[in-house]
């Protein structure tokens, strides 16, 4: 599938459950197309976060309800120091502000995010987080970052492994490089593989390497670190890490 065309289906994707809701919770033109750019905008939240309500989260804390939530308030989820000093309420302007510029509006918060630019982008994207939070609950607001997991190209992601033997093996049996073999990575937990020595970031990582935990740890800003195979900086692109994974998934 043509890499715009399997965007544009994600997107829709997450459009079509709640356009009949999107009408009768924003109401006008103007405001649906608000809703909509707002919904294009998400796109690049959910590398990170949900918007569902449930208790499995990503990288990041679950978005239902944000606009009007005490900051650092979801018990299941572990914030950064800097959050929960920084407390009160998250109002579209304080929204704004960490949006437009989270470690600028938080010193020392932990969302590996450089920044919406965009006022209007982020406006709109705003309206929409408010529009979810005040629909129904059962409906369906989709899930882009399973939808593109589930739709990850094995063969296109080989080809996007190609650089990563620079440093990696990914053959059973054979030795670790600069970075670990990664043979049955996926489901395996981190910095567990025997006779290589991981970074202490991955150390204090924990966890296993879940499709989702991988998808985070792709789009994370890092820079090179022995040990953590980050000789990149980050796979910017959904579709290249769903591809990626869906090829490690294979191995």
């Amino acid at each position: 599938m043509h890499k715009l065309t399997l965007f544009c289906a994600v997107v829709i994707g997450l459009l079509l459950p709640v356009s009949a809701a999107a009408h009768e919770t924003v109401g006008s033109d103007a405001e649906i197309q608000a809703w909509t750019t707002g919904a294009k905008a998400f796109v690049y939240c959910a590398n990170c976060h949900t918007i569902n309500g449930t208790e499995k989260m990503r990288f990041g804390p679950d978005l239902l309800g944000i606009v009007g939530r005490p900051v650092a308030s979801l018990a299941e989820y572990s914030y950064s120091d800097a959050l929960h000093l920084y407390g009160g309420i998250w109002s579209k302007e304080r929204l704004n502000r960490f949006i437009a510029k989270p470690d600028h509006a938080v010193k020392g918060t932990k969302m590996p995010y450089a920044g919406l630019l965009s006022p209007h982008a982020r406006a709109d994207l705003i309206e929409y987080l408010d529009a979810v939070g005040k629909m129904p609950r059962e409906l369906d607001t989709g899930d882009i970052l399973s939808k593109a997991l589930l739709e990850g190209n094995a063969d296109h992601g080989s080809v996007l492994f190609t650089p990563c033997l620079a440093c990696h093996n990914a053959e059973k049996g054979l030795g670790h490089k600069i970075g670990p073999n990664l043979s049955g990575i996926i489901g395996r937990k981190i910095a567990s593989s025997e006779n290589f020595e991981y970074s202490e970031r991955l150390r204090r990582r924990g966890g296993y390497w879940t499709p989702e935990a991988l998808n985070a740890f792709f789009f994370e800003v890092k820079e090179f670190d022995q040990g953590s195979h980050m000789a990149f900086l980050r796979l910017t692109r959904l579709k290249d890490r769903a591809d990626l994974i869906a090829w490690l998934n294979t191995l």
